[in-house]
């Protein structure tokens, strides 16, 4: 099916920034829709892994294959998100670029964020199974807190990937400190969106993980976050 002619993309002025992602995602639609299957087509080893019949050493390969391909992945993501959002012409190459610009990046950074993520998820559920019950209170409240910043680690990753991920980590949890309300707003809206996404199962490789990066890119510029010093 051929494209529509999107190519003079037209910016409406100061939109909500919870409106902005769906007037981004409109300007031109097919080309998005293309960079949200390449995102969620990483999906596709992991679900034959625990909906298929295969030998155990098969199915331990296809799930690993899906949790390390999802951090470059999603980095490109957020990167192909502030492309959008700025109403950039998608094209092959601006994907290719970015694909370039944060692909070993994002293993530096979002791998020990992610991989901290886990291990608050492992102590806070071996203190609850273990009967230790201040560590489990500790481990969840950490989670808690740790995961608000989460949706902020792409935007920040994707502006300026040469942080550390302490950086990253630590300007995201100054955001939500600072600007509690617009910061958690895109955390309200992905988790709306992600719950239409699972019941229309589609919408997970059509529309949502582009539209919840796209809902912390534009906050991030209403917020004047774009340009971080």
């Amino acid at each position: 099916m051929p494209f529509q002619d999107d190519s003079g993309i037209t910016r409406e002025d100061n939109p909500h920034p919870l409106v902005a992602p769906f007037s981004a995602f409109a300007a031109q639609v097919e080309r998005v829709v293309i960079v949200n299957v390449a995102w969620a087509v990483h999906l596709v080893p992991a679900l034959v892994a625990f909906v298929a019949d295969v030998p155990e050493a098969v199915r331990i390969a296809l799930t690993l294959y899906t949790v390390i391909a999802f951090i470059p992945a999603t980095a490109w993501l957020y990167r192909m998100a502030r492309h959008i959002a700025d109403h950039d012409h998608l094209s092959p190459d601006l994907g290719s670029t970015a694909l370039q610009e944060t692909f070993l990046p994002s293993f530096r950074v979002l791998l020990p964020l992610l991989g901290c993520m886990g291990l608050l998820f492992v102590v806070s559920a071996w203190a609850d199974a273990n009967g230790v019950f201040l560590l489990a209170v500790i481990g969840r409240l950490a989670l808690l807190l740790y995961a608000t910043t989460a949706i902020w680690w792409g935007v920040f990753h994707a502006q300026q990937p040469q942080w550390s991920a302490v950086r990253v980590v630590r300007e995201s949890a100054r955001l939500v400190w600072q600007h509690p309300v617009p910061a958690l707003l895109p955390l309200f809206a992905a988790g709306v969106t992600m719950l239409i996404g699972v019941i229309s199962i589609g919408g997970i490789f059509l529309a949502v993980p582009v539209l919840i990066a796209l809902y912390a890119t534009t906050m991030a510029d209403y917020l004047n976050l774009k340009v971080v010093v």
